[in-house]
């Protein structure tokens, strides 16, 4: 029988704006560079195929983190971490875990030498015994606190 989980720690709804917004910018100021129009008026030159490649790496990087945003569930036994959108499924034993600690953690962005905060929380690192690391952050999970305290207190029961 499938254990219960303790916490279900969702997506959040900034990660999932951040990787849907900029892969519609991205996709939207690429398709406006190569659109035909703007390349038959002259030839193209190497900073236009620079600027639309980097508009398109943007698109491409956002369709891949929506595609790598993970859901977690905490059980009394084990740390379940789910991608939906791949479908695949990574269980972590909390027998396996060797430690966790917690930090502040920032999202920042810079643009002309002035750094704008978007997001101020705090990021977990959970190190395995077999020296791999997870990490889990505000930014990008829902319910991150009380994931974080019950991981913290299941891992002092094991």
């Amino acid at each position: 029988m499938r254990e219960t989980p303790v916490v279900i720690a969702k997506p959040s709804l900034a990660a999932y704006i951040t990787c849907i917004s900029g892969m519609a910018f991205g996709g939207w100021v690429t398709w406006i560079i190569c659109n035909s129009a703007n390349i038959h008026k002259e030839e193209p030159t190497i900073e236009f195929y620079l600027l639309a490649g980097l508009f398109a790496f943007v698109t491409i990087g956002s369709f891949i983190t929506l595609l790598t945003i993970r859901s977690i569930e905490l059980t009394r036994d084990a740390l379940i971490i789910k991608r939906p959108f791949l479908f695949l499924k990574q269980s972590v034993l909390l027998a396996n875990i060797e430690k966790v600690t917690e930090k502040p953690f920032k999202v920042e962005s810079s643009t002309r030498g002035n750094k704008i905060l978007i997001h101020t929380g705090s990021k977990a690192t959970i190190v395995l015994i077999n020296s791999k690391k997870l990490t889990i952050d505000t930014f990008s999970t829902r319910n991150y606190k009380e994931l974080i305290k019950q991981l913290k207190h299941l891992y002092r029961l094991k």
